[in-house]
């Protein structure tokens, strides 16, 4: 059941510091975004080792993605796996480097829709698989505990509003970049986030309705 209840700005904050607590700076966020082109620019040129960097250094975020999106460990495992396949057999199709992470959501989103169908069936879910999102060095009961509320709460939306909420608030992309990942017009973006962060408070507001989870569709 959902904890106690808070305002929208305060569930994405609690959702930022917990889910990305390695949050980088810009800075740091930049320098990430140049050594990962120069990495697809060495794929691209044959390097087997270069893609290897790409995955080690995106790995874990794509991971916590793919795990509030499906709810499930084994779920979003597998699904990194086949986006990194795919990302692989198409690395010579990206034409902007610089590009490389959002590119990967897109082939996430575009592989998520039977998994995410296939996890909304799937009714029990344990707390083993929090391990994939947490840091066995600084977690505690406590962050579990929030990660299993956030996971109850992202199970109450639509998939695809979903991936949206998880892509600006998790990701901090804006509505035009979150419009590009999805193959939705800015507009759409918009109108679907405004939506579902109706819902989402309505869902911490209301005690009566903590409990109560609706289907997710695709």
């Amino acid at each position: 059941m959902i904890g106690s209840a808070f305002p929208l700005n305060q569930f994405t904050y609690e959702l930022m510091k917990v889910i990305l607590a390695n949050t980088m700076s810009g800075e740091g966020k930049d320098q990430e975004v140049e050594q990962l082109a120069k990495w697809v620019r060495s794929a691209q040129n044959g390097e087997q080792k270069a893609f290897g960097e790409i995955i080690r250094v995106t790995q874990r975020r794509l991971i916590k993605f793919a795990y509030l999106l499906t709810g499930q460990s084994e779920i979003a495992e597998d699904l990194c796996q086949e986006t990194y396949l795919k990302a692989f057999e198409a690395i010579s199709s990206l034409k902007e480097p610089e590009r490389a992470v959002p590119w990967l959501y897109r082939i996430l989103k575009n592989l998520s829709i039977d998994r995410v169908r296939s996890a909304a069936h799937q009714n029990e879910q344990g707390t083993e698989d929090l391990e994939v999102l947490m840091d066995p060095t600084t977690s505690t009961g406590s962050e579990r505990h929030q990660i299993l509320e956030i996971r109850e709460l992202m199970a109450t939306l639509e998939a695809s509003d979903r991936f949206l909420v998880l892509a600006v608030h998790l990701e901090g992309y804006s509505y035009k970049e979150a419009a590009e990942i999805a193959g939705l017009t800015e507009d759409a973006v918009r109108l679907r986030l405004h939506r579902a962060r109706k819902f989402l408070l309505e869902k911490l507001s209301d005690p009566e309705t903590k409990s109560a989870v609706r289907p997710s569709k695709v």
